[in-house]
């Protein structure tokens, strides 16, 4: 029977310090953060194959019954808001693409790729998000779900939800008579500035210490078309910037230390040649492009030594 493991995980976003790991038959009662293991096994296989051929089967096809489909996508560098058939919202941030089915009983999304934040209205009807092989189901909450290839990143903005996580090698093939409900009735929840990362290769579910509110504030300056450099090391914001530019980047650091220089204020702007100016004014830092063989641009990154010319 497989099983998706939950432990504890370093932050790779937010900077707050990850939280001592547990063993799974010791959970204390005063960790706020919830630490589990959370065995699905066949139950769940039929959960999540039930979804997976409500979203993929038949090119996503609408299901039988009345339905509502669509999709929504953004270019790289750009974000947008929309509303959904249920007057519910997603903002969608820099290179990513949401589908979603409504039908009377059901609403049904999957992030195709990139970063979505949702918003959800209430409804009797269940709303739930898939993003590879993870699957959240919300209780009443706002929540941004960002997919990095083989990981999903979950992180509750309001309220709380649920979350189902099948390990890559379960199908989706599997029996679906068994009432979806059960299997949510006893998946673990999690509540506002939780973080929660699921990684497909291993099947596990990773719990990392809650959020600050500064930490989701910085978190969320996507939506508010900035990038919150605070405490952030260097290498950390050329990955984030190069999210949102028309073409890969690859960075060369000559100076070492440099990678883990602490940056600090907030950028209004995503575009990377303005923040290679900015580096430059405000920290001696030049930079130099060129063309690399695989079609990616690189970007040579040098700090100006003290006694050194222009």
């Amino acid at each position: 029977m497989d099983s998706a493991k939950v432990v504890d995980f370093p932050n790779r976003r937010g900077g707050n310090e990850p939280s001592k790991g547990i063993k799974p038959d010791r959970i204390p009662e005063d960790n706020r953060a919830l630490k589990l293991i959370v065995g699905f096994g066949a139950v769940v296989c039929v959960t999540g194959g039930v979804f997976l051929l409500a979203l993929r089967s038949h090119n996503f096809q609408a299901p039988p019954e009345h339905s509502q489909t669509g999709t929504f996508s953004t270019q790289r560098g750009k974000h947008r808001c929309e509303k959904l058939p249920d007057s519910s919202d997603v903002c969608l941030n820099t290179g990513t693409t949401v589908r979603y089915v409504f039908t009377g009983s059901a609403r049904h999304l999957e992030v195709v790729t990139g970063e979505a934040a949702f918003n959800v209205r209430h409804d009797v009807r269940p709303f739930e998000v898939l993003s590879n092989n993870m699957l959240i189901r919300d209780v009443s909450t706002q929540f941004d779900v960002y997919r990095q290839g083989d990981s999903t990143l979950l992180t509750i903005l309001e309220g709380s939800v649920k979350v189902l996580a099948r390990s890559g090698n379960q199908t989706r093939s599997e029996s679906s008579d068994t009432e979806p409900e059960s299997v949510w009735k006893s998946a673990p929840e999690f509540h506002r500035l939780q973080q929660v990362e699921f990684d497909e290769s291993s099947g596990t579910l990773y719990v990392r210490s809650p959020l600050t509110e500064q930490g989701l504030s910085q978190f969320m300056a996507w939506q508010r078309g900035e990038v919150d450099l605070t405490n952030k090391p260097l290498w950390e914001v050329l990955r984030e910037l190069s999210r949102y530019q028309p073409t890969d980047s690859t960075f060369v650091l000559q100076d070492k230390e440099m990678r883990q220089m602490r940056l600090g204020g907030r950028l209004e702007s995503t575009h990377m040649g303005d923040f290679l100016v900015w580096l430059e004014r405000e920290h001696g830092i030049r930079h130099a492009v060129t063309g690399g063989s695989n079609g990616k641009t690189v970007i040579t990154l040098s700090r100006r030594r003290a006694g050194k010319s222009n």
